[in-house]
């Protein structure tokens, strides 16, 4: 059986092996992960290693692009995050790479690593999403200019997790106490 430009499987799976277990110790020697995430992403590593080098080269870049950022971020930045003091968590490397490593795995074990394939675009748009999401977040810190609501333009702005605005905080907390009225009524 031979995979991509002609290695064999055998071949293939312990560059993955390899390519995965340097990823995850370089990610917890520099701090980018925990011990549990860097547990978690070598199979993930081993996963997307085994659909190509191109899906291995879209980790790389994402993990040592994502990382960085978090890093500069907490140099420059005002807000305090934890994740640059001790790195990403399993659930943070399962949420930003599993679907892709499921996705890689499945296209492994079916021999389908044409990179004209639709799951190598559906690898590509979930790392192109995760990607713009973490730097928006980490790097987005850094602006001195209000962030605006992409959906309506308004002006909105940052707590503490730049993910979520304090509009969208102020309309849960109402909603809350409205709810909480209600069943002081009854």
């Amino acid at each position: 059986m031979m995979s991509e430009g002609g290695v064999g499987i055998g071949v293939q799976a312990l560059v993955s092996v390899c390519v995965s277990l340097t990823l995850s110790v370089v990610g917890r020697w520099r701090r980018w992960l925990t011990v549990d995430g860097a547990l978690a992403a070598f199979p993930v590593g081993v996963c997307v290693c085994m659909a190509g080098v191109k899906p291995t080269l879209m980790l790389a870049m994402f993990f040592v692009v994502g990382s960085v950022a978090t890093k500069v971020a907490a140099k420059y930045s005002p807000v305090k995050d934890n994740d640059a003091k001790v790195g990403r968590n399993m659930w943070q490397v399962l949420a930003t790479a599993g679907v892709p490593a499921l996705i890689c795995a499945y296209a492994a074990m079916t021999h389908q690593t044409d990179t004209h394939g639709p799951w190598y675009f559906a690898v590509l748009a979930y790392f192109s999403c995760c990607c713009g999401d973490t730097l928006a977040s980490e790097l987005g810190q850094l602006s001195t200019q209000t962030p605006r609501l992409i959906t309506t333009g308004e002006k909105v702005s940052v707590s503490l997790s730049t993910r979520q605005t304090t509009k969208e905080k102020n309309m849960k907390k109402t909603k809350q106490n409205n709810i909480g009225n209600n069943s002081n009524k009854q």
